[in-house]
């Protein structure tokens, strides 16, 4: 079995909602994509952050890194170690890549239960209540 890492981002706007994606393997999830050799993690998220929503980097405000964890591929032939970064961004209208079928913003309390993955609904579930206390202060 392959193994491979990816990076990506935890986008909160103003009004409580996350970015989500909807893949070609017709799953949702947070914005991600694999880490290219050479590439640092955060640099990564950024990259992919841009490519599959549009959301340019200097669009986003770090807020901080997460524990990685680990699941398998949509395509279940790859083990993926997964690296999240929390950013801030104004709401803004997204643009899927060629990659992504579509992209939206829901609302913070949706999320899990719209997560296509368990792994990746117990690591929000994880963070719910962070995020909520996030958009609250803007």
């Amino acid at each position: 079995m392959t193994k491979k890492e990816s990076a990506g981002g935890v986008i909160v706007n103003e009004v409580g909602e996350v970015v989500l994606v909807f893949t070609h393997t017709h799953s949702w999830q947070l914005p991600k994509g694999t880490v290219e050799p050479g590439e640092e993690y955060l640099e990564a998220a950024l990259r992919e952050i841009g490519e599959e929503a549009g959301i340019e980097p200097d669009n986003l405000n770090y807020v901080k890194s997460y524990p990685s964890y680990s699941r398998m591929s949509g395509d279940k032939n790859k083990f993926m170690t997964i690296y999240y970064f929390l950013f801030r961004a104004a709401n803004q209208p997204l643009t899927p890549s060629m990659e992504i079928l579509k992209c939206r913003w829901v609302p913070i309390a949706q999320v899990a239960e719209k997560l296509t993955y368990k792994e990746d609904q117990d690591f929000f579930r994880s963070i719910q209540n962070e995020l909520l206390s996030l958009a609250s202060e803007w």
